[in-house]
């Protein structure tokens, strides 16, 4: 397990610092891209059932999160997905295998949106849905998510922003325990702000991304839990969507799966990246 890595940080075009680490240093090149309140803290446990040998992992924090810097402005994805450019480009990645969870699906599909898939050699898309918003016709969103209940959310946060963030400490919930190295994650991944609390909502509910699926031309695995906040005809439609695309759900898991049993996770990347890297380059069923 890779338990070594080295800490750095690179200024985006638009002046903020953001902290990034990798370990490993294989040839195959692995981009973790997280989620809303994450870091990249929580993926050091994938990561460490990753072989340095072979790959080479690089975990960042995005901006008002983790040990980035948190400024008054830039949350959007379309800004998000501009700082994942800057880093690609900070140290000059191509041919890299990205892995995006939750939000930083969102991050993605705006970054192939904006910059295309050129650099990429394929992509790993977890627990999210392209759209994330139901309606009477539409229920692939978050699972009874409606605009009405993400307004809700969103005017909270507006006006008890205290009381909202101290429900994303699992501290206060008993069962936590269980998972010391969740509670660590958690206590060291936070460093939102209202500011970026209140406009990530906004800019999550804002798109829909389903049109970009036609555009990506990369080898994809796309992976969710059985017991998701997502359903997983969400997972289905955005594999069948996608050329060629695998899906893989795990069984009797939810959204944090990746936390609870991060060897699994690591399973289903290694499997996908080393098919594409055996079959050279053409997609087959992993």
């Amino acid at each position: 397990m890779m338990n070594d890595y080295t800490s750095n940080y690179f200024t985006t075009d638009d002046n903020v610092k953001l902290y990034y680490e990798e370990c490993g240093y294989g040839e195959q090149v692995i981009l973790f891209v997280h989620g809303y309140t994450d870091s990249s803290l929580g993926f050091r446990h994938v990561a460490g059932y990753l072989e340095k040998e072979k790959y080479r992992v690089i975990c960042y924090d995005l901006r008002a999160h983790g040990k980035s810097d948190a400024p008054e402005y830039g949350y959007s994805m379309q800004r998000y997905a501009r700082d994942l450019n800057n880093l690609i480009d900070h140290l000059d990645l191509k041919d890299i295998h990205i892995i995006g969870y939750s939000m930083g699906v969102h991050i993605i599909y705006d970054y192939i949106r904006q910059f295309g898939d050129g650099k990429i050699a394929s992509l790993i898309l977890t627990s999210m849905s392209p759209n994330i918003v139901n309606n009477k016709e539409y229920q692939l969103g978050m699972k009874g998510y409606t605009i009405e209940t993400a307004m809700e959310t969103i005017t909270n946060l507006n006006d008890n922003y205290e009381a909202e963030k101290r429900k994303t400490d699992p501290a206060a919930n008993s069962w936590m325990a269980e998972y010391p190295y969740i509670l660590e994650f958690y206590e060291n991944a936070l460093n939102l702000n209202q500011h970026a609390m209140v406009r990530l909502q906004l800019s999550m509910i804002a798109n829909d991304y389903w049109e970009v699926l036609g555009c990506i031309t990369k080898p994809v695995i796309v992976i969710g839990g059985e017991t998701d906040i997502y359903p997983i005809a969400t997972f289905e439609r955005t594999a069948q969507l996608i050329e060629g695309a695998k899906l893989s759900i795990i069984p009797e898991q939810g959204h944090l799966f990746y936390l609870y049993i991060p060897e699994v996770y690591a399973d289903r990347i290694r499997n996908f990246i080393d098919g594409i890297t055996e079959s050279d380059g053409k997609r087959i069923a992993t």
